[in-house]
């Protein structure tokens, strides 16, 4: 998934819903994320360099979880369906 608006930022966020798999963040500008569960205790937090991807590894437990990426400017909220 792209999201893209109308400032000059744009935030890749993919797969949607791939059971083992880690999901991957790429940001043209250098970011943070937190991930989340349903429940609203923080799993996990990170920075994404400018340009360079990470890979986000969801709990084994099956799942939506809520991924936040931040920027200077912005907050994105993505949600994450864990199918294992």
């Amino acid at each position: 998934m792209i999201i893209q608006d109308n400032s000059d930022q744009e935030v890749s966020e993919f797969p949607v819903a791939v059971s083992g798999e880690p999901y991957k963040i790429k940001a043209d500008e250098n970011c943070t994320y937190q991930l989340y569960s349903m429940s609203g205790q923080m799993l996990q937090t990170g920075s994404v360099a400018n340009g360079s991807e990470v890979e986000i590894h969801l709990p084994y437990v099956a799942g939506c979880y809520i991924l936040r990426v931040s920027t200077k400017t912005e907050t994105k909220t993505f949600k994450l369906l864990n199918q294992h």
